[in-house]
């Protein structure tokens, strides 16, 4: 893990490229009308530094999955897409540790993989 902390950001200099010249503009999706690439677990844990989010993950989809929009009987998970770049996803989520701070994550994926 200690690694990682001096590995290069790339997705990171990416999205800061963006923020001095243009802005990406995002778009909310459900997350079910999408084929996201499939992972397993030791890819996860590679992405996550560990088991603790892997723990966490059952109560962290619980808290954000709400009731559909568009139909009552049906619940969706929504994910943000970037609408430039179609290999970039984030979703916001709460701070486990202050009910003041929303954090966003970004994520990008290799569609052909």
């Amino acid at each position: 893990m200690r690694e990682m902390l001096t590995t290069e950001n790339r997705l990171q200099e990416r999205l800061v490229k963006h923020t001095g010249t243009t802005s990406l503009h995002w778009s909310k999706h459900n997350a079910a009308n999408f084929q996201f690439p499939p992972l397993i677990e030791e890819n996860i844990r590679d992405l996550t530094f560990g088991s603790y989010q892997i723990r966490m993950a059952k109560s962290y989809i619980i808290e954000h999955i709400r009731q559909s929009e568009t139909n009552e009987e049906e619940m969706e998970f929504l994910v943000v897409l970037c609408n430039e770049h179609d290999d970039l996803v984030r979703a916001r989520f709460q701070s486990r540790h202050s009910n003041n701070k929303k954090h966003i994550s970004t994520v990008q994926f290799d569609n052909h993989k």
